[in-house]
């Protein structure tokens, strides 16, 4: 962004994770996000590469392979108020950081509502 928009920017930002901490996502949106991470995770599979790092994980994590349906059965499993208690827990002044890199030109992280 231009170095003028970062205060505009850095408001927009914080009050869309405070609106997103207080009022959650609405089922259609988690709908949305709930194919694109699928189809993402599907199309993935085409590639070796990304096959093979899959398997990795899946060892380093869970000490198996965990299949491509239980995860998208997880994935589907998921509630909207799952995603807000995550978001209200994850979103705190202790979990979080910001790096503003070039002129901000005032102090800003007093603009930080968290």
């Amino acid at each position: 962004m231009a170095p003028q928009n970062y205060a505009r920017t850095l408001d927009l930002t914080f009050s869309e994770i405070l609106r997103f901490c207080e009022e959650g996502v609405g089922e259609e949106e988690l709908q949305m996000n709930r194919e694109q991470i699928k189809g993402g995770m599907l199309m993935a599979l085409e590639s070796t590469f990304s096959r093979m790092s899959r398997i990795a994980r899946s060892l380093m994590y869970h000490g198996r392979i965990v299949g491509v349906d239980e995860v998208i059965a997880k994935v589907d499993a998921v509630t909207a108020e799952e995603v807000r208690d995550f978001a209200r827990r994850t979103f705190t002044p202790g979990n979080c950081a910001l790096t503003v890199l070039g002129p901000t030109g005032g102090h800003v992280l007093e603009r930080i509502p968290l």
